[in-house]
């Protein structure tokens, strides 16, 4: 599905937002056919064409960038509408074609102005926002409060939680102790002669190498543009880490597309075979792109060793601001 009026017009990396002359080229297509439509058809199906491509990637702002740079190499196309929108408002007399010419420049001048923002890393590259664009609007300084209105910065939280845990809303959706058995999914590999102080659990081998298994719609679990999804689960390895090779795994998938996938396996933390360990595994939504978007995570014993599980545990954190 294509993003275009995210495109065109949002404040994380709205073109018309941040490159507003070029609405006044737009505005030009209507002169240009009435003037020279052997000039407008081909013009105009490309731009439309060219945008609704450029907008139809999952990535539509293009990582770190000012404005939309896919844009720039139609910028000569599209300055033929615009002067002939230059032509239009000239014959409509002085006081049309100065106000045009006048909001021309200003629409230049802040194009300027927040290119300079950006090199100075004010204006940022890719984590605006609606409200971090208002706050630093016109400004050459900013504070370190003004950076906490951008949004999440993934790269620098890509090895884990880190912040105040009180700035959380927490809501567990997902847990199983295997106390009480769920004939449809455990009766063949759940176990009750022991488990992690208690007396079950599940038993995963080469028949049985999954569990877990939730997913929901990420707009039915939370309003935010992002969330934190902390997993937890007592693992017993028969065999060493290494080999048994058994994860954590979350993910967001669209339509049976998986968009981002994340696993925690027991060979990246300290775990020792013939003991209960617990692992712990924080996995950071990406930006959430579809109202369908769903998020998902389960264990997985892709070694197909024998593994006991117990007490699978999934908790969002939802930002409170």
């Amino acid at each position: 599905d294509p993003y275009t009026f995210e495109f065109l017009f949002s404040y994380k990396k709205g073109w018309l937002l941040y490159t507003p002359v070029m609405v006044f080229a737009l505005l030009g297509f209507y002169r240009l056919y009435r003037k020279r439509k052997d000039l407008f058809y081909p013009a105009f199906v490309f731009t439309v064409v060219n945008i609704y491509v450029l907008s139809s990637w999952d990535c539509w702002w293009y990582a770190a960038s000012f404005s939309q740079r896919p844009m720039v190499e139609s910028y000569p196309l599209l300055a033929l509408p615009l002067g002939f929108f230059l032509i239009a408002v000239r014959e409509k007399g002085r006081l049309l074609h100065v106000i045009s010419v006048s909001l021309i420049i200003a629409c230049v001048a802040l194009n300027l102005f927040q290119t300079w923002q950006a090199t100075h890393w004010i204006l940022d590259s890719s984590r605006m926002t609606k409200a971090y664009y208002w706050r630093i609007f016109g400004k050459t300084r900013i504070s370190e409060a003004d950076y906490a209105l951008l949004e999440i910065d993934r790269d620098q939280f890509s090895q884990g939680f880190k912040g105040d845990e009180e700035d959380y809303y927490k809501k567990e959706v997902y847990f199983r102790d295997f106390e009480n058995p769920r004939p449809d999914i455990d009766n063949a590999s759940r176990v009750d002669t022991f488990g992690f102080e208690s007396k079950h659990c599940l038993r995963l081998d080469s028949l049985h190498d999954f569990a877990g298994s939730f997913e929901d719609y990420y707009w039915n679990l939370s309003n935010k543009n992002y969330c934190w999804l902390r997993m937890t689960v007592d693992v017993y390895p028969t065999v060493s880490p290494q080999i048994a090779s058994c994860c954590l795994v979350a993910a967001i998938e669209y339509h049976g597309h998986v968009r981002d996938y994340r696993a925690l396996g027991i060979s990246d933390v300290p775990v020792k075979a013939g003991q209960w360990n617990t692992l712990h595994f924080d996995y950071l939504t990406p930006y959430i792109l579809h109202k369908d978007d769903k998020l998902s995570f389960h264990f997985w014993n892709n070694g197909r060793k024998t593994v006991y599980i117990d007490n699978l545990k999934a908790v969002l954190w939802e930002p409170k601001h």
